[in-house]
């Protein structure tokens, strides 16, 4: 089951928190070096190679058809790239509002096929504005399971595992070392996929240029997990310079009608 794996990756989360001393450290080394921890600055220099930009929409083409073949080395590219993509809007509050409709046909028992199917042909609008809205890609999974279309199910499965296990390996989820994301909503995502949830949540500042986003967790027997840290500053980033620019419009505005 989907949320089997992912509560173990969180899971694990946890153990690398809570060994003891001494060999703890020594296990939490070796698991450091195996993260992904993304390079905004080496992302961009790739991203904006016209010939490496080529390579990505082939990959989120690939992605937007479960291609089940996608590398970890490859979803992290497609996934921490977004952020330099003109579609990127880490805030998109429609593709949230179309989950929270599609959600609640699909789960009820009164839906019939041909309602399903219009659902789903919406989540996919959702997806066109958000390839990496994981809970969107929970919907698709049910979908076909309900269908009985279980081959594509499988695989929807398997990319959103794929998905989980790139931000999984970005970080521990601690303040020292968070999980990376780029967009609260995926933080979130993460959460619910994973059978997690939330009892509150905020956002720190750090030196003025990291913004982390601290979930503190539910209690659940099947878990130790209390509390998940992510590094949210790229949405934040954009957040910022969304509101620097409709300020600077607002001005040239103004200027312009004095005139």
């Amino acid at each position: 089951m989907l949320r089997v794996v992912l509560i173990f990756l969180a899971l694990a989360i946890g153990a690398c928190k809570t060994v003891s001393k001494g060999t703890g450290d020594a296990q939490e080394d070796f698991f450091i070096k195996r993260l992904m921890i993304p390079d905004y600055d080496s992302l961009s220099a790739w991203f904006n190679n016209k010939q490496n930009r080529v390579v990505y929409n082939r990959w989120l083409e690939r992605l937007k058809k479960y291609d089940t073949s996608l590398s970890i080395s490859q979803l992290h590219k497609l996934y921490y790239a977004w952020i330099f993509h003109k579609k990127y809007n880490p805030y998109n509050q429609e593709v949230m509002q179309i989950f929270s409709q599609a959600r609640i046909k699909i789960a009820g028992a009164q839906t019939g096929e041909v309602e399903l199917i219009e659902t789903m042909e919406k989540v996919e609008e959702a997806l066109r504005m958000d390839p990496f809205c994981l809970p969107c890609h929970y919907l698709n999974f049910m979908g076909f399971h309900i269908m009985g279309r279980e081959d594509q199910a499988r695989k929807v499965q398997k990319v959103i595992d794929k998905i989980a296990f790139v931000i999984r390996l970005s970080g521990l989820g601690t303040k020292e070392n968070p999980l990376k994301v780029i967009s609260p909503y995926h933080a979130d995502g993460f959460l619910f996929i994973s059978g997690l949830r939330a009892k509150k949540k905020e956002v720190e500042v750090v030196n003025d240029s990291i913004y982390l986003y601290i979930v503190d967790l539910e209690k659940q027997k099947d878990s130790k997990v209390k509390r998940l840290v992510f590094d949210i500053t790229p949405a934040v980033q954009w957040q910022q310079k969304q509101r620097k620019q409709k300020s600077s419009d607002n001005q040239k505005s103004g200027v312009s009608r004095g005139r």
